[in-house]
């Protein structure tokens, strides 16, 4: 649910540029996903960036908006102003307790793990045919869309870029401090938050610098393990 909110935020930013209109799907996009909260400030310094100036703050309001909703759907459930939620999920299982060694579910000790998964995870190599299989844990974003990589070819010693840059890397700051990396899956389904932030920044490469057969080449691969890895879920299961 957050990601065509956060492509309508972006579509409006790149477009008419209304900071009413980028901040209120923007809020929408983390009443999905809380983590894309920290993406605000990046709206409000993309919009001041693209010369929206002092019009900038009427972004507010849309912010506004989102947390003023957020506040009346937790009220309604659990009697008070805070979000309850995450807690009352993990209090209660005596796994995720047992996990987390006890302490919240964010702690600095789970980023390497997270790192490996996103980074490192890799299929399950056998003798079984077709020999090579997802597993039920995740793959490896890289060895799922190494597409991705293309979004690190615009120039971000320009504003534009590497302000989408930090709201991607800002909004997967929670999630490689979780405790666990999404479960049963295939890719990095905690991640898929950020994925609008890394095509517009595909976009704008491109706009500089074209897309060349290297480019080309990390594409039709992405879209090859995509496919595979849906085929080989759907008709075999994980690994």
């Amino acid at each position: 649910m957050s990601v065509p909110a956060t492509l309508l935020a972006l579509n409006e930013l790149f477009g008419k540029g209304r900071p009413f209109v980028v901040a209120l799907c923007a809020g929408f996009a983390a009443l999905a996903r809380y983590d894309l909260v920290l993406a605000w400030p990046f709206y409000l310094a993309l919009l001041w960036a693209r010369g929206k100036s002092w019009r900038t703050w009427w972004a507010l309001g849309g912010f506004a908006i989102a947390a003023g909703i957020s506040v009346w759907f937790t009220e309604i459930r659990f009697g008070t102003v805070t979000d309850i939620s995450l807690w009352l999920f993990t209090s209660q299982d005596g796994w995720l307790q047992n996990r987390m060694g006890g302490g919240p579910p964010l702690q600095l000790r789970f980023l390497p793990m997270n790192l490996y998964a996103l980074l490192f995870m890799a299929p399950v190599l056998n003798e079984t045919f077709p020999y090579i299989h997802p597993q039920i844990q995740g793959q490896a974003l890289l060895l799922t869309s190494p597409a991705f990589l293309l979004a690190l070819r615009p120039n971000f010693r320009r504003a534009v870029p590497l302000l989408l840059l930090l709201a991607a890397g800002f909004s997967m700051g929670p999630v490689l401090l979780w405790y666990g990396n999404g479960f049963m899956q295939f890719g990095m389904r905690f991640y898929v938050q950020v994925f609008p932030f890394l095509i517009v920044l595909i976009a704008l490469g491109a706009q500089e610098l074209g897309i060349d057969q290297m480019g080309r080449i990390l594409i039709v691969i992405s879209m090859i393990l995509v496919a595979y890895g849906t085929w080989h879920i759907r008709t075999r299961g994980f690994a």
